[in-house]
């Protein structure tokens, strides 16, 4: 069932999108075709390998955004408090990856022990530090009981086995949630097996998840939520 729902709901999700090819780039050597003007999913979208020499962080970002059809925001006030300048020199030589790796490598480049937050909103990347990120967050619990029942799973369960069912399902359904806000977008980043500490998680309670999330990924999850709703 959970295999199921998460393709389904992938599918929807990304419906209507059209593929397009990547625009030229100095930087990317093997460019792989992108949806146009979409940031949603592109920060785990694969990229080929760049090589770039003397040049600034700002002008990288600017390279990045062509290369990926995709607008990058980077709060620069907030890279200035933990060291970090657009006018700062880099020189990356990396193998293909991902558009995040990109983003990361290029603005903390010469920088160690900092860790960014990159957050995807309609057609445009939005990238901050940890403790700036942190400032943003809010707790919000999502009643989500009807998403447990037997009628929306179309399984009817015994009485004795219905609490540990429906815990079951909660975790299944928090799973789901936070693969479709992004792996990088919680404390713990599934992708990297690694805790990010920027304080965003999900915990569930009595058919609620309770989230602690940015307002921005609050959306995606009304998003999320909404589209298993319409699939009963």
């Amino acid at each position: 069932m959970y295999v199921k729902i998460t393709l389904t709901l992938l599918v929807v999700l990304t419906a209507g999108l059209l593929a397009k090819v990547w625009r030229p780039a100095v930087i990317v050597e093997a460019p792989i075709p992108a949806p146009p003007g979409q940031a949603d999913a592109a920060l785990d979208r694969g990229m080929g390998a760049i090589s770039l020499g003397d040049t600034t962080v700002e002008e990288t970002v600017k390279e990045l955004e062509k290369a990926a059809n995709v607008k990058i925001d980077v709060n620069w006030d907030a890279l200035k408090i933990v060291g970090i300048s657009r006018a700062d020199h880099v020189t990356i030589s990396m193998d293909g990856g991902e558009f995040r790796d990109r983003i990361e490598a290029a603005l903390t480049y010469g920088h160690t022990g900092i860790q960014l937050v990159c957050e995807e909103a309609g057609d445009t990347v939005t990238v901050t530090t940890i403790g700036s990120f942190a400032k943003g967050l809010t707790v919000r619990a999502y009643d989500v009981r009807d998403l447990l029942t037997d009628q929306y799973w179309a399984v009817k369960v015994a009485p004795p086995d219905v609490n540990d069912i429906h815990e079951r399902r909660t975790e299944e359904l928090a799973s789901i949630v936070e693969d479709c806000v992004g792996s990088g977008s919680w404390d713990y980043d599934s992708r990297k097996g690694a805790k990010t500490g920027n304080g965003a998680v999900l915990r569930h309670w009595a058919g609620r998840l309770i989230v602690t999330q940015s307002a921005r990924n609050h959306r995606k999850i009304e998003r999320v939520l909404a589209t298993l709703r319409q699939m009963q």
